[in-house]
């Protein structure tokens, strides 16, 4: 089975995705914004979104209370829209 490389994604001859191609976050950064169709958001776009630090931020998505989800694109930390409109919800009243 050929495999061939469409935006960094490695695609089988049957059509169907194999997965990422070598160190591609940015490439499944933005495969992952086109399949759901709502770009993510940085970490400084949440903490300009929040009134908090970048640092703030980071901490939260990672191991501190309350907890921000999170999408981990390689090293990158990125955000859905709807989950930052949710924590603002339950946690800003």
């Amino acid at each position: 089975m050929q495999k061939e490389v469409v935006q960094g994604v490695a695609v089988k001859s049957d059509g169907s995705q194999a997965g990422p191609v070598g160190n591609l976050a940015g490439a499944a950064a933005s495969a992952s914004q086109e399949q759901f169709g709502v770009p993510l958001l940085s970490v400084e776009q949440v903490a300009q979104k929040l009134g908090v630090s970048p640092a703030w931020v980071r901490d939260h998505a990672t191991r501190k209370q309350p907890h921000l989800k999170r999408v981990k694109v390689g090293k990158l930390l990125k955000f859905q829209p709807d989950d930052i409109d949710e924590f603002i919800k339950q946690w800003c009243q």
